[in-house]
């Protein structure tokens, strides 16, 4: 109950902070955005059987609950962005596929893009920013949960984080 109050606290918070009405939500939605909430905690399979344990949201953990779903992608595991740094509890409004007009740019042009669209839509840049990987990832299989329908299956997102060889 308490990271219930907590997250009605944040989502009244977002609201407030970019001026979210009906109306700008439901554009966003026709314009490919949803909205997201994040909770800091997943349940996962314990080591008996039938135990669940409460983990926080990394990378690491998704991949424990969602295996399946997700590619190898062994490059990552020894990486913080992987098994150390957690999703925030909290709620974003994130586009569900990347702006067409940054495929086929660099990291810089896609920065431009970014601001651009942001400037264009009035939309102060300092909500207009780029995901971290566990945000991404945890993005894309709770659309699926929810929805059955896959998200970012053809592009990547790049993220606001480099993994240790500067990529």
């Amino acid at each position: 109950e308490k990271e219930q109050k907590l997250a009605l606290q944040k989502w009244q918070e977002k609201v407030r902070e970019q001026k979210l009405t009906k109306e700008s939500l439901e554009q966003l939605e026709r314009e490919g955005f949803m909205v997201v909430f994040r909770p800091s905690k997943l349940m996962l399979e314990g080591k008996k059987k039938g135990e669940k344990i409460e983990a926080p949201i990394t990378i690491e953990n998704l991949r424990k609950k969602y295996g399946k779903s997700f590619y190898n992608q062994d490059w990552y595991d020894d990486e913080d962005f992987s098994n150390k740094e957690k999703v925030e509890l909290g709620w974003s409004v994130v586009k569900k596929e990347v702006l067409e007009e940054s495929l086929d740019k660099d990291w810089d042009e896609q920065e431009k893009v970014i601001k651009d669209w942001a400037k264009k839509h009035k939309v102060d840049s300092k909500f207009v920013k780029r995901r971290t990987p566990q945000e991404v990832a945890y993005d894309i299989l709770a659309y699926h949960d929810a929805r059955k329908e896959r998200i970012l299956e053809k592009d990547y997102d790049w993220t606001s984080v480099q993994s240790s060889d500067g990529n």
